[in-house]
């Protein structure tokens, strides 16, 4: 690894990593140069918003699941877009995330040789639109990143991480011990109004089209009642019980007894119960779910990780606001929309990030 990475970072190293266990769930041996990385530089993020996917944070599921996630985007971009032509798949022979750029650039290996220092960096935009192959090492693409006189590829818009002084941060929950716990938070609420209109489920089937019969069945609403003791707003249940695909734009939609997981509630909103806990046994902390007080109950997910949620503060769900945790699980942003009338304005070309406000 070159000095000057190097000499980033001069504070605690990680140890302890658990290589045999990252590398079976990734299903690969991994590069010797991001081993040597990970041992020096603890999960954190270069100016603030360059992350390097480190072993510190979990078991590798996670970064698999976002290079699905990724690969699931460039397919469905390659009927517009000159797609690189490499094997679409997440994992060994494919692609496989080390890192990310604010959400918006994916720094991938290209994992398709047995030898893993052999391997390649594809830097593309979320939709392929903009990409290039770097015949480099993962620390030396990032030391190009940081240091270079040329922007790789996408980066050109992002020529703050080339600004001096150039920083690394190491996350706050980096310095904590393993075994210590993470806080789990609510969410507050000031109570404030929903902005009207509420109830934008029929505008949103007219737009696209969908069916007016429903196709969910009441008892399993009733089933999904009964399991979670939680009342799903009326607009939200009128539109899934219609909407066919169960998507709007990015963002797919939960529904009880899905045969597709990515749409099934049982198993999304498991999936996060899990992820929340694995964050707070890793020192960090995680937003509280339902049915903790000031705990958000999902209802989407982006192909990008956003997780959507109601807050569940008040007893009547027809006031409950739309809640968006960012993929890492860090952050909450928070909106006073309800569920249909935050799609709407998905729908109709909002960016989510713009149509909510931070929260914290």
């Amino acid at each position: 690894m070159n000095g000057r990475l190097r000499n980033l970072y001069s504070g605690r190293s990680s140890n302890g990593i658990d290589w045999a266990r990252y590398e079976e769930t990734l299903g690969s041996s991994l590069p010797a140069d991001y081993k040597e990385f990970c041992s020096v530089f603890p999960p954190g993020s270069f100016q603030e918003w360059l992350t390097v996917a480190h072993p510190s944070d979990g078991d590798g599921s996670a970064d698999l699941d976002h290079t699905a996630m990724l690969v699931g985007m460039i397919r469905r971009a390659a009927s517009r877009n000159d797609v690189p032509s490499i094997p679409l798949i997440a994992g060994p022979g494919g692609l496989i995330i080390w890192g990310y750029i604010e959400d918006s650039v994916y720094l991938c290996w290209l994992a398709t040789s047995d030898d893993p220092q052999t391997w390649r960096t594809l830097i593309t935009d979320r939709h392929a639109s903009n990409w290039v192959i770097v015949e480099k090492s993962m620390t030396d693409v990032l030391y190009d990143i940081l240091f270079g006189t040329e922007p790789l590829g996408p980066l050109e818009s992002h020529s703050y991480l080339r600004e001096s002084p150039i920083e690394f941060e190491p996350f706050d929950y980096a310095v904590a011990p393993v075994s210590a716990d993470g806080e789990e938070m609510p969410v507050r609420y000031d109570g404030g109004p929903l902005r009207a209109p509420i109830d934008q489920a029929h505008a949103i089937l007219a737009t696209t089209g969908s069916t007016v019969a429903p196709v969910i069945d009441d008892a399993l609403w009733d089933r999904l009642v009964g399991t979670y003791g939680v009342r799903i707003p009326a607009d939200y249940r009128d539109l899934v019980s219609r909407l066919s695909p169960l998507s709007i734009r990015n963002i797919q939609l939960f529904v009880p007894s899905h045969s597709d997981p990515r749409h099934d509630w049982t198993t999304q909103l498991e999936k996060a119960v899990r992820d929340a806990a694995d964050r707070r046994r890793s020192g960090r902390h995680s937003w509280a779910l339902w049915p903790a007080a000031g705990g958000l109950f999902p209802w989407g997910i982006a192909t990008t990780g956003e997780l959507f949620c109601w807050l569940p503060y008040n007893s009547e769900p027809s006031v409950w606001p739309v809640a968006m945790v960012g993929y890492d699980g860090e952050t909450v942003r928070l909106h006073n929309l309800s569920a249909t009338a935050f799609l709407f304005e998905v729908l109709n070309g909002a960016d989510p990030f713009e149509v909510l406000r931070a929260w914290n």
